[in-house]
């Protein structure tokens, strides 16, 4: 990997589909100078089907301040868009960093891929078992009106 002006490992997004799911990993020093790139991946991800995401942050060496806005406007408006997410692999500087900064939900990290995959997988059959009952709740309340 090459590096960046600072000598760390340049910014990195490598995507990859299976299923209902895409999987982002993410690469290197997220810095603001990442804004742009984080931008096209966000329009990216929302002109996909898969209903969910999980972003791992393995191989990130740090996450500065600068890429946190742009971070969290992929995260938001992929919620917006009915998309699940699950973020894996912190180092644990950089998990209560973005913690902290309000940046991530605690509620949607995870240890590893397996663990988001498994979460995800829960949560879709839960939205699937929803749906129905409520498509059905919808044409009774239109029948009786």
């Amino acid at each position: 990997m090459a590096n960046n002006s600072n000598g760390e490992p340049a910014f990195k997004v490598v995507t990859g589909e299976k299923e209902d799911t895409i999987i982002v990993l993410f690469l290197g020093q997220a810095r603001s100078q990442e804004i742009p790139e984080l931008e096209e991946l966000m329009g990216f991800l929302l002109e996909k089907p898969q209903p969910s995401v999980i972003f791992s942050f393995r191989d990130v060496v740090s996450f500065l301040p600068g890429a946190h806005s742009s971070f969290a406007k992929i995260q938001s408006s992929l919620r917006k868009a009915g998309k699940l997410l699950a973020l894996c692999s912190f180092k644990p500087e950089i998990k209560n960093a973005l913690l902290l900064a309000g940046v991530i939900r605690e509620s949607e990290i995870f240890n590893n891929i397996p663990e988001c995959w498994q979460a995800l997988r829960v949560r879709l059959h839960e939205s699937e078992a929803k749906a129905p009952e409520g498509a059905a709740l919808a044409a009774a309340e239109k029948k009786a009106a």
